[in-house]
Formats: C-alpha cells, structure tokens, sequence
C-alpha cells in the first residue's frame, strides 16, 4: 500500500471561524516528523498528506505527534452558509422535540380517557367504588 493511503483523515468540523480535521500518519512516516514544530505545506506535503489548499498545520499534539492537526479560515460565505445550516438543524431538532410533546400529552389524554370510559362502564354495571379499586389494583 503506498504511503498516502494509508494516511488517515478526519471528517471537518468546524467553529464559527474556521474548518478543522485531523490527519493521522502511520508510524512509518510519523518518525521522519520534526519534533516539536508546526510543519510547511511543502513539508506535510512531502509526507503524503494530500488535502486542498488552504489547509494550515496549527497545532501539535504532544502526547501523539503522528496526530496532525490543520484548520483552514472560512470564507464569509461558509461561514454565513454554516450558521444558517445551525439555525435549520436547532429549528428542526425543536419542532422534533414540540412534536414528541404532543404526542405524550395525545397519549396520556387518551389513558385518561380510557380510564373515564372505563369508570363509567363499571359505574354502569353497579359496581360499588371500592369493587373498582380492587379491579384497577389487579389490572395493573
């Protein structure tokens, strides 16, 4: 297998700023990296890592240094275009969240319901009061 491939790459994620992965080398290529400093383009390019431009290695990660970490700046566009990706997924994780509300308060309208109807039933047949508590006690 040639070395790029068996690079590993991160999803992105982001914050308001700026896209991130991470890049994690196999210990093969891991020992040729300098140790303790940020690498060149030129440099992380000259061991596989393979990514569009932009990309900037920003940090090391001293407990794992075949961990490369790299941000890229958004534009305005990416930026504007991912808090409204934000705002859409709180709306629809909020309609969710009404949504299973409702259904709860439907459900329990319904036992309750049930529960009247039942009532009214034994009521109905002359059941005495304590006759339906024990009913209810051995249903449940």
């Amino acid at each position: 297998m040639a070395p790029s491939q068996e690079i590993q790459y991160s999803e992105k994620y982001y914050d308001s700023h700026y896209e991130y992965r991470h890049v994690v080398l196999p210990a093969h290529i891991a020992e040729h990296l300098p140790p303790g400093r940020l690498l060149s383009e030129v440099e992380w390019r000259q061991l596989g890592v393979r990514q569009s431009p932009g990309w900037v290695h920003y940090l090391c990660h001293r407990p794992e240094p075949q961990i490369l970490l790299f941000r890229r700046a958004m534009t305005p566009e990416q930026a504007a275009f991912l808090a409204q990706q934000v705002q859409q997924e709180r709306q629809r994780q909020t309609q969710l969240h009404h949504q299973a509300q409702l259904q709860a308060q439907q459900q329990l309208q319904a036992q309750q319901q049930q529960q009247q109807q039942q009532q009214q039933q034994h009521q109905q047949m002359g059941w005495a009061p304590s006759q339906l508590q024990a009913f209810q006690q051995r249903a449940q």
